[in-house]
């Protein structure tokens, strides 16, 4: 999938699109053209079918660089995927991709239309439906979405009883919904912005999935991965609850540099991660980074000098933080 929200629109919703014409002003950004490189989808995909997932969700597939990474794996025999492009032009790419690599019982289904409109008449059933979600949901804010789409962010919150914000960004509504689609102890494995960490809109995001998981793993790089986006992303690796009623919400984030991580198996990274509980952080989860000590010492920082507080950014200090100038720009 890529970063950006899909493809040109529609004479009908050409007036609704032309502020995020205005915005992104390349044709690439406009077509979404910053697709998940292959050994990163490899890495999500391997993750998820290592749970024994025979039902597979993809939100916003783009041409199908997930469907290639699943349907080419080691997978299970009967092996359903389910996918969702909003673009004309993308999905026919997908369904493409898809048809060449079914065989067998195995079966990828490649769906044109909103992810959102599906999902919500299936959160209303209130009935989870699929084993493992992966993916690189679109990347744009609340006020560049066409109205219907608004809405339909805004019923997810409103369903999930979440608190919903016009700052939210249309990658948010994705993995709320998609979250809590997960069968228990379902895997989400996700290509999303840095912000997940700190900003003030994904803070109902991070309280959701506190409460429906049983582990949350961020893999966040030293290097930006989308050079021309300006936008920092991470992976998000969510194990959802095993018993629904008493999740028990350990997070880590873990720093990767390169992607030599890729090719190794996401749970041999896990094994060696340190836990804490996410119910334990109070607010963004730059806390998570930082170890005791270091939490205790940012709550009592120096007059002078850079203190692990900076770890958020925003010091106010003059200091320059890694990423500062991307999260700027999705404030």
């Amino acid at each position: 999938m890529r970063l950006l929200f899909s493809c040109q629109p529609s004479i009908a919703n050409l007036d609704e699109f032309r502020v995020l014409q205005e915005a992104q002003q390349t044709e690439q950004k406009l077509r979404g053209g910053y697709y998940t490189p292959n050994d990163l989808a490899a890495f999500c995909s391997a993750w998820v079918l290592e749970s024994g997932a025979s039902e597979i969700m993809e939100p916003s597939c783009g041409d199908g660089a997930f469907i290639e990474a699943i349907m080419g794996a080691k997978r299970p025999a009967n092996l359903a995927f389910k996918a969702f492009e909003i673009c004309p032009e993308e999905a026919a790419k997908a369904r493409s991709r898809a048809q060449r690599l079914t065989f067998g019982a195995a079966k990828a289904e490649v769906t044109e239309g909103d992810f959102l409109e599906w999902a919500i008449r299936q959160l209303l059933k209130n009935c989870p439906v699929t084993d493992a979600v992966v993916g690189n949901p679109p990347f744009i804010r609340y006020q560049y979405l066409p109205p219907v789409f608004q809405q339909r962010s805004e019923q997810v919150f409103e369903i999930l009883r979440l608190p919903f914000t016009k700052h939210t960004n249309a990658w948010v509504p994705f993995v709320l919904a998609s979250i809590a689609l997960l069968k228990p102890s379902g895997r989400l494995a996700m290509v999303i912005p840095s912000e997940i960490v700190h900003v003030m809109h994904a803070a109902p995001l991070r309280s959701f999935l506190t409460r429906q998981c049983d582990r949350i793993a961020i893999l966040d790089p030293t290097e930006i991965w989308f050079t021309d986006t300006l936008q920092g992303a991470v992976i998000l690796l969510a194990e959802k609850a095993e018993v629904p009623t008493r999740p028990k919400g350990r997070l880590t984030i873990l720093p990767v540099s390169g992607r030599d991580f890729a090719q190794q198996p996401a749970e041999a990274l896990l094994r060696t991660a340190t836990w804490q509980s996410a119910g334990a952080i109070d607010g963004k989860w730059t806390q998570a980074v930082l170890s005791v000590r270091a939490r205790a010492f940012g709550r009592n920082p120096p007059t002078t000098g850079h203190s692990p507080a900076c770890a958020g950014g925003g010091c106010g200090r003059g200091h320059r933080h890694r990423g500062e100038q991307v999260f700027s720009r999705q404030r």
